[in-house]
């Protein structure tokens, strides 16, 4: 009896030892399966004073051809500017957007600074007689120096865009700039900076400005089209 033992005694030893080998292999398979690898944090820090250098005419994501560049950048695109149009009288006056139409021709960068132009220059005569008016003031001149990195758009604003700091025209005014601005849609976010410093309020701190400003179609907004001669 003894020795009909012996022979499954060995057999359940050497089987032992095969399900230890084997869990070891499966137990170390998994670890390295699962091991996730330490990945460096990206810098997102801001410097609070710097100069804003141009951006570059080569953005634009996944083309590689110059000739494809040369063409995006010699084409012709219709975009829109916002101004302003206010309803009610008295107490209950209140300012809508209105959209215009603006052919702009160039690279994004040209793009961007005929745009600003437009907005400082306001509506046209025949817009102007259906309503249309500017929240910027005269004389008013974006810095052609810009940033566009990332999908963001960094703009140093001239210190007239305070004037008249109350909290109704600071918000037309902030309306007036992004929703034009976002009008592009490489174009995902938007940073403001005035004297090369990141504006953190306006409105003598009643507007909150966030680090990045994004897309919100929250105002009423108005077409207008300029009458045909």
């Amino acid at each position: 009896m003894n020795g009909e033992q012996k022979p499954i005694l060995n057999y359940l030893i050497i089987l032992l030892i095969i399900l230890v080998f084997v869990e070891k292999s499966i137990s170390g398979k998994l670890t390295l399966g699962n091991k996730i690898p330490s990945i460096p944090e990206e810098a997102t820090h801001y410097s609070s004073s710097f100069e804003l250098p141009e951006i570059e005419d080569s953005f634009f994501p996944g083309i590689q051809k110059k000739k494809d560049v040369e063409q995006l950048n010699s084409e012709k695109t219709g975009y829109h500017v916002y101004f302003l149009k206010f309803y009610g009288s008295g107490n209950r006056t209140h300012s809508k957007l209105v959209r215009v139409k603006r052919t702009l021709e160039g690279s994004l960068k040209d793009k961007v600074i005929q745009i600003l132009d437009e907005l400082s220059k306001g509506p046209g005569e025949s817009e102007l007689s259906r309503g249309a008016v500017n929240g910027f003031p005269n004389g008013l001149n974006f810095k052609k120096k810009i940033r566009f990195e990332k999908g963001i758009m960094h703009i140093n604003l001239p210190e007239e865009f305070r004037s008249g700091n109350t909290y109704e025209l600071m918000m037309d005014r902030l309306d007036q700039l992004t929703y034009t601005l976002f009008e592009f849609p490489e174009i995902r976010g938007i940073v403001l900076y005035e004297n090369n410093q990141k504006i953190s309020s306006l409105a003598g701190g009643l507007i909150p400005i966030p680090s990045v400003i994004r897309k919100k179609n929250i105002r009423k907004v108005v077409n207008i089209r300029s009458k045909q001669k």
